[in-house]
């Protein structure tokens, strides 16, 4: 059976996002800026988190409010 990593992102503006790491839901912000992520869409913000293998497993937008869009990735270990 196959064993799967998963990461927790949330693309919040052009240039910022947030992150949900596995140990104790640290939140980490985050910025573009000096990143190989240089343009500014969503899009291109996907291409970039799923470098080194990743691959989108669930994305979820909240169109009424302002708190971005969230996704999460996975990848086979």
């Amino acid at each position: 059976m196959a064993e799967w990593e998963h990461k927790e992102r949330t693309f919040i503006s052009d240039e910022r996002y947030e992150s949900k790491e596995a140990l104790g839901q640290m939140i980490v912000r985050g910025s573009s800026r000096g990143k190989r992520w240089t343009k500014r869409d969503f899009t291109s913000w996907l291409d970039w988190q799923c470098e080194g293998g990743w691959e989108v497993f669930k994305i979820s937008r909240d169109f009424n409010g302002n708190s971005g869009t969230w996704c999460i990735f996975r990848r086979l270990v």
